[in-house]
């Protein structure tokens, strides 16, 4: 059981630590498109971008979304650039084809005269039968 003193404490440190590390502008670098996915060499969209920095932050690697000259474009630390790339090769291979196409709708069958002559005989059988 955590005690007044230890949780002021605990939540004292916690509201101390920075969330992010904040490191030189020099020092990030944007991940090739290339090396991820061949079709991913267009343009990144904003909604891709902000999707891939999720997954990166999931997988505990720092990153920051930037609009660049042709597009958006993730920036990671150069130390984490080979393990950021897998993981987002991982990421595209395992959610290709997502969300899967919708069956194809089935044409409906013309049965208005078959309904209403049930229903008939159903309203006729109640009123018979009373």
């Amino acid at each position: 059981m955590v005690t007044c003193n230890e949780l002021s404490a605990i939540l004292g440190a916690m509201e101390l630590e920075p969330e992010v590390t904040h490191l030189p502008e020099e020092e990030w670098h944007a991940i090739p498109l290339n090396r991820i996915d061949a079709a991913a060499a267009a343009p990144l969209s904003e909604r891709r971008a902000r999707l891939w920095a999720l997954v990166l932050e999931a997988r505990f690697l720092e990153c920051r979304v930037q609009r660049g000259e042709t597009g958006w474009q993730l920036l990671v630390h150069p130390a984490n650039i080979e393990q950021a790339c897998r993981e987002l090769r991982l990421f595209v291979k395992e959610n290709r084809n997502w969300p899967p196409l919708l069956p194809p709708a089935r044409p409906m069958i013309e049965n208005t005269l078959p309904t209403l002559s049930v229903l008939f005989l159903l309203a006729t059988f109640h009123n018979l039968t009373g």
